[in-house]
């Protein structure tokens, strides 16, 4: 058995050395391959330059000695008799010779041995050339020769002929002057650049000569001399009246000639409107309009605003729009037209910002507080300044009252003054009305459910359209909506002149607010004028402190419509007394039956 056992086993232990024997020959020959530099097999060439037997360090260095004989004598563009260098050349043109080398070396080596005898044998009767990427900075040169070409004056726009129109106010006489066309000058790039390609490629660097190319005009004198029988039409459609941000500007006859021209349209020349003149003109008249947008920034400590700048909202003119309102409204027949102004809507910066999904606007409304006095413009303010930088969270219900805190002088609010019994008292906080209101229209603005709002007692010229307002007092009535978005709310204001302007921040969910205009109804005219007699005026003197206001009811329909399909309808009603003119009559002595109580536009002596 051991015998038996003995001679099966020797066979098998001869085949195990020679497979062994054989693994560690195969074993020393990749290694003495791998150790051994590898070269470029015969008939390979990049940039015309033979590559044969070279190894990778070889050949990139011969590529390179041949790229920088090529470019020793620098590289030159003859420009009208003028030889000009273009420089520097090293960082204008770019060779990628580490990629060609590699592809030079992988020809005839992939793991199929079959294949690569066959790709030597083809290289003995057919070379290859490798293309070698080269990268032109066509931006750099066309910089450098467009600043000479400037300086030699060789480098011009077209200039298309152009209409003056003159309007003499006094004669009602027009004159039109024609300034007539002027053709371009360029060079033609793309040609230099195909030339150049094709000489980097060869290495064969020599100077070249840039074509100049005359660009025409498109409107020439001859177009704009047809068009002088149309100017007396266009010159009759003045004045009219252009309107932007409740602004109004005439435009006369002579300002109407000033931006007369000859445009060019799909297929012809014919008279229209300047927009470049008519440009220079609205920029002028809206210079305390137009602005640019800024974003906002936004930095919180312990979910409280630590660091907030406002962002703001730009206002860009749109020339071409407006040019053309005003066109559609002479042919509607209308004499006002409105000035066409794009807004630049802001995002809010910072990474509390990004966590709380405070990223762009959700809803605004505006007021208008023209005419107020001094004190109330500040309580205004300063209302506005304790609303900025509210922050409200999802599911959570913001209260304005609670908000703004205390009404009183302690916390900085100023008074104005209401009348008591026969008396004008001063009350603090008079003006904190235009604050609910604008809330309550950029709350509608957003989407969001009202879920307190009180109108005020009768109509205020602040808070028109009536219907639309909503009064506030400590410690009521309050105006409150709900945050029923998946992320924050934020409010920011904003005071420019007499505009109040609040946004509402977030994420739009796709929810679309709409709401009707207001409509007016049960109209009730106000009663006698109210006389009070006073201590404070001297005898025979009057002081009107309440002007009339017709009672009316004012309601308006508002639906929210939801990205899943649900939709909500509201309607917003508001009841208004009729209210008689209130004034104070200064006396000597108070007659027994001139008592009254205090009176205001809440009906709740509240000096809002």
């Amino acid at each position: 058995m051991n015998f038996l056992s003995h001679r099966s086993t020797k066979p098998i232990g001869i085949i195990v050395i020679l497979i062994c024997a054989t693994a560690t020959i195969g074993v020393l020959l990749i290694t003495r391959e791998e150790t051994r530099p590898i070269k470029i097999l015969s008939n390979i060439s990049a940039l015309g330059i033979p590559l044969d037997h070279l190894n990778r360090e070889q050949a990139l260095r011969v590529l390179k000695t041949a790229i920088d004989d090529s470019l020793k004598n620098g590289w030159y563009v003859n420009i009208d008799g003028h030889s000009v260098e273009i420089e520097p050349v090293d960082r204008l043109i770019h060779y990628d010779t580490e990629t060609v080398v590699d592809q030079a070396l992988l020809i005839g080596r992939s793991d199929r041995p079959w294949k690569n005898s066959a790709v030597r044998g083809r290289l003995f009767f057919r070379p290859i050339a490798l293309t070698t990427a080269i990268t032109l900075d066509q931006a750099a040169i066309q910089e450098q020769l467009n600043a000479y070409l400037e300086k030699q004056g060789m480098l011009r726009a077209p200039q298309d002929a152009e209409l003056h129109v003159t309007f003499d106010q006094k004669k009602q006489t027009f004159e039109a002057v024609i300034k007539p066309e002027r053709p371009g000058l360029t060079v033609d790039f793309s040609t230099a650049f195909a030339a150049w390609q094709k000489q980097a490629s060869q290495l064969t660097f020599s100077p070249l000569t840039i074509q100049t190319i005359t660009i025409e005009p498109l409107r020439r004198a001859q177009d704009l001399n047809a068009l002088l029988p149309d100017i007396p039409t266009w010159l009759d459609r003045a004045p009219f009246i252009l309107t932007a941000e409740d602004q109004k500007w005439k435009v006369t006859t002579s300002t109407l000639a000033g931006w007369l021209d000859g445009v060019t349209n799909e297929k012809s020349v014919i008279l229209g409107l300047n927009e470049k003149r008519m440009e220079q003109t609205l920029r002028t008249w809206l210079q305390n309009i137009l602005r640019d947008s800024r974003n906002g920034k936004l930095v919180l400590e312990e979910n409280l605003v630590k660091e907030f700048v406002a962002p703001e909202e730009g206002l860009a003119l749109a020339v071409s729009s407006t040019a053309k309102n005003i066109e559609d409204g002479w042919t509607n027949g209308s004499s006002s037209m409105a000035i066409v102004l794009r807004r630049a809507i802001p995002t809010i910066e910072g990474e509390d910002a990004k966590r709380l999904g405070i990223k762009e606007m959700i809803g605004m409304g505006r007021s208008n507080f023209a005419g107020s006095p001094v004190n109330r413009r500040k309580n205004i303010a300063m209302g506005a300044a304790k609303v900025n930088g509210a922050l409200i969270p999802p599911g959570e219900e913001f209260s304005l009252v609670k908000t703004l805190g205390s009404i009183d002088g302690e916390n900085g609010w100023v008074k104005e003054l209401v009348i008591k019994g026969n008396k004008t008292v001063p009350e603090y906080g008079g003006g904190l009305c235009q604050i609910g209101t604008t809330t309550f229209r950029a709350a509608l603005g957003s989407g969001m459910p009202i879920t307190a709002r009180t109108n005020h007692a009768y109509r205020v010229p602040y808070y028109e359209p009536a219907g639309t307002d909503a009064t506030i007092y400590e410690p009521a009535p309050d105006f409150r909506f709900k945050n029923d978005m998946e992320h924050w709310v934020m409010i920011t204001t904003h005071i420019q002149g007499n505009d109040l302007a609040f946004r509402f921040w977030g994420t739009k969910d796709g929810r679309v607010a709409t709401q009707s205009a207001p409509k007016m109804f049960n109209f009730v005219p106000p009663p006698e004028k109210k006389i009070i007699e006073t201590l404070d005026l001297k005898p025979g003197e009057t002081k009107c402190t309440e002007k009339a206001h017709t009672g009316a009811d004012a309601r308006f329909d508002y639906t929210v419509n939801y990205s899943n399909g649900e939709r909500k309808n509201k309607t917003f009603y508001s009841h208004y007394k009729p209210w008689g003119a209130v004034c104070l009559l200064g006396v000597s002595k108070l007659s027994t039956s001139s008592t009254t109580t205090g009176v205001d536009e809440t009906g709740i002596n509240n000096p809002n």
